[in-house]
């Protein structure tokens, strides 16, 4: 059994792998020939030639630093709900910021709390419910980092994070930059972080005064929403599409195609525009259910879907 942060030598076995590999576990921890179905909540992907997992801002400078310099490509991921890996993997470098999971409270003013970049949301969830902070209920349930979210503008049940969020730390090139939440260009399903090398490392959320119990009453409810019209315990990316017109999963559903199946990729019997990995799924295979998807919406109803998730790979 391969140890973790050990050379995996039949990866490639080139003497220059090994020799990137030493510098990459001088900066932080480093794993080679990792799976990147571990990376991705729907569970699909090829390997990676390294994946790297800094604990802390100081090695997330350290190591783009020196993939920059390098000029060795690589993608930043939080709990990757939104990603899918291609199946022929990645010959980069993957950056996962899990373990950059820190999250407190500010001393000064109520409500206001300071999340890294890698941090789970559910996290945030707890630590409201404790303290008594309300306003992020709205996001219970959405399996994201605090990074992704903002990054995305994630939002459901009326809420979006550019409604809890004041301000984000974020390594431009070789600067960090502070940004207002006025200047974060946060707009459905979008931010000016979207698709740039930007790594969003640390974020400042402001809440208000809300009871413990009403706070969990409302955490409750709508986790019941959501397995209620959303799969449930299945892999998944969570919406495949942007919303249009009447809703992606009302287009999807009137074309007759919930629970149609391409390989190891069902689209949702139970909300048309979740595709859930059945077990040994590819990303040709999603590729595939999303292309007769975006056809017979266009074709039949005249709406062009735009996808929300994002394919990585080479």
């Amino acid at each position: 059994m391969k140890k973790i942060g050990v050379y995996n030598k039949s990866l490639n076995g080139l003497r220059g792998d090994k020799k990137l590999f030493k510098a990459l576990s001088r900066i932080c921890l480093c794993r080679a020939g990792e799976s990147l179905k571990n990376y991705c909540t729907i569970k699909i992907g090829g390997r990676a030639k390294f994946v790297c997992l800094p604990k802390n801002v100081k090695q997330v400078r350290r190591l783009i630093a020196f993939l920059n310099l390098k000029k060795i490509k690589y993608y930043v991921v939080g709990n990757g709900s939104n990603i899918v890996f291609n199946d022929d993997g990645f010959s980069g470098v993957i950056i996962c910021l899990k373990k950059l999971n820190k999250v407190s409270v500010r001393k000064k003013g109520f409500g206001k709390v300071i999340a890294l970049g890698g941090a789970n949301l559910f996290a945030i969830h707890s630590l409201c419910a404790r303290l008594g902070f309300g306003g992020f209920e709205f996001a219970y349930g959405i399996p994201a980092s605090v990074g992704g979210a903002l990054c995305m503008n994630a939002g459901a049940f009326g809420g979006e994070m550019a409604k809890v969020v004041s301000r984000a730390w974020v390594l431009c090139g070789k600067k960090i930059r502070v940004f207002n939440v006025s200047k974060m260009g946060l707009d459905y399903r979008h931010s000016n972080f979207l698709n740039k090398k930007d790594i969003i490392l640390k974020v400042e959320f402001k809440f208000f005064k809300q009871s413990s119990s009403k706070i969990k009453q409302l955490q409750q409810e709508y986790f019941n929403k959501r397995i209620l019209s959303q799969p449930h315990g299945m892999p998944s990316a969570g919406s495949v599409f942007k919303r249009a017109g009447e809703g992606a999963g009302k287009i999807i559903d009137k074309m007759g195609l919930k629970g149609v199946t391409i390989g190891d990729i069902q689209i949702s019997p139970k909300h048309a525009n979740f595709f859930v990995n059945l077990g040994n799924a590819t990303s040709k295979d999603l590729s595939l259910a999303i292309s007769l998807a975006k056809k017979q919406a266009y074709e039949r109803e005249g709406v062009c879907l735009q996808e929300e998730i994002i394919f990585v790979g080479d």
